[in-house]
């Protein structure tokens, strides 16, 4: 994560001690004193981030209506904080946008591999770097799908998951795999959080959200809709 831009929202400072070790350890974060604060930030497009940190403190409720905001304009990777209670927090977060997630308490080096993940996530791309099916295109370089020649706005997340289901079109399978090939991680949602991806994937491909098979008692399959008239 070194030469990381990291922006970190902790209203109560419990994550002070991480902004000092990731200081340590090259990286570039940057401390907001309010969610109100972090958001002007964001949206200024003279400065460049590339993690959002936030820490949902209490019952999360501002740190929730954040990421929801966050989304409207940026696919931001963002890595939440939580207490254990209440309880299903992170799967709140994960519905709302947030692409991964960890419950206090937790070592440096836990949350280290976590934003290094997602960080990878980010720029990683597979082979090949163009990947056309159907009316989707995956360029991996620009890390970005076209549907209809038109750019779709995903979150980092959101491009995992379609990619992963465009690279095994007509496969059906099971949620298992998909959290194990998308999320890298036991990630603490469990299967709940791809249903929830695969909805929100879903209502971002209009017309053609129905590509996107359920597959009764296994999981999901994408398979693109022939044409009329094709063979």
């Amino acid at each position: 994560m070194k030469d990381s831009n990291i922006l970190i929202v902790s209203l109560s400072h419990r994550l002070r001690d991480y902004a000092l070790h990731l200081r340590q350890e090259g990286s570039l974060p940057v401390d907001a004193p309010d969610m109100e604060t972090a958001l002007e930030f964001l949206k200024n497009r003279d400065f460049h981030m590339d993690l959002l940190l936030l820490d949902l403190e209490g019952d999360g409720r501002e740190g929730l209506a954040m990421i929801e905001q966050i989304r409207r304009f940026s696919s931001l990777p963002i890595l939440v904080t939580a207490d254990r209670e209440p309880r299903n927090l992170l799967l709140r977060a994960a519905q709302r946008g947030a692409d991964d997630g960890l419950c206090f308490p937790f070592s440096h080096l836990l949350l280290d591999r976590k934003a290094e993940a997602i960080l990878n996530r980010k720029g990683k791309t597979f082979s090949p770097e163009i990947l056309a099916v159907g009316p989707f295109l995956a360029d991996g370089r620009a890390h970005e799908i076209c549907l209809d020649n038109k750019p779709l706005p995903l979150s980092p997340r959101e491009y995992d998951l379609l990619l992963y289901l465009l690279r095994t079109e007509g496969d059906a399978l099971s949620r298992e795999r998909i959290l194990a090939n998308v999320w890298e991680s036991d990630y603490p949602g469990g299967t709940r959080t791809v249903d929830t991806q695969i909805k929100q994937l879903r209502a971002k491909l209009g017309e053609w959200a129905d590509c996107i098979q359920t597959v009764r008692k296994v999981g999901y399959r994408m398979r693109i809709r022939k044409e009329d008239g094709d063979e």
